[in-house]
């Protein structure tokens, strides 16, 4: 097991991001508190059950404020099928949370 899972996964996030051409404006600390509330850290994978982070303005990077946890199903679905049908998703989402 890592010592610390939470920087290391940071890390790969950032890497990946630059990659990307993604801009990249978190903070340890900011990281470190989204894991702390929703569990990414443990809950991250492939899987359909699994998380994975969604940036809510795409065109904004990673920055506090403009990403969150999403079902890894709903960003594949999304990826394949573009924003439209992430949006639509999303509403459906919201909809039913406030129910």
């Amino acid at each position: 097991m890592l010592a610390h899972p939470i920087a290391y996964i940071f890390d790969n996030l950032r890497t990946h991001a630059r990659e990307r051409g993604k801009s990249f404006q978190l903070t340890i600390e900011e990281f470190t508190a989204f894991c702390a509330v929703t569990h990414y850290h443990e809950l991250k994978g492939q899987d359909p059950t699994a998380l994975t982070i969604d940036r809510i303005r795409p065109e904004q990077g990673y920055r506090k404020g403009n990403f969150k946890a999403a079902g890894w199903r709903k960003w594949v679905v999304g990826y394949f099928h573009g924003d439209k049908t992430r949006k639509s998703l999303n509403q459906k989402a919201e909809r039913s949370d406030t129910k």
